[in-house]
């Protein structure tokens, strides 16, 4: 202990990292989750072309709730990313099955969540409503 807080280079069994990963386990970590939503396609451009507009109608709404924050194509456009939060990690994993790159069979989704613990100033941090 140093300060009153635990030192991070610590040689005990309990040490610093082993109480900060078990403590994200456990959902203490502080801050709201946000996603980073990493689409990779699996068809052809022709066929993610064909289903873009639909894709963009599923995104609408989602983005009018403030769910989805941002979200666009990759360079090269091998796939795409999209930003979102206000929602808990259950909810999204079943929304992102219905989107129709996904329900057609051409993505592949990856979600990263991550606990804000900095912003810019000036950047709203999301909530949970």
């Amino acid at each position: 202990m140093r300060n009153g807080r635990p030192r991070r280079d610590s040689p005990h069994p309990l040490c610093y990292k082993d109480r900060l990963a078990g403590a994200r386990r456990a959902g203490a970590i502080p801050g709201p989750s946000m996603y980073v939503i990493d689409i990779h396609y699996t068809a052809s451009l022709e066929r993610i072309d064909d289903a873009l507009e639909r894709h963009r109608a599923y995104l609408q709404p989602l983005f009018d709730k403030g769910i989805f924050i941002a979200a666009g194509p990759k360079v090269p456009r091998e796939g795409g990313v999209i930003l979102a939060a206000r929602i808990d990690r259950d909810e999204l994993d079943a929304i992102l099955k219905t989107d129709p790159f996904v329900t057609e069979g051409l993505a592949t989704y990856r979600v990263t969540e991550f606990r804000i613990t900095r912003a810019a100033s000036g950047f709203n941090v999301p909530a949970l409503p």
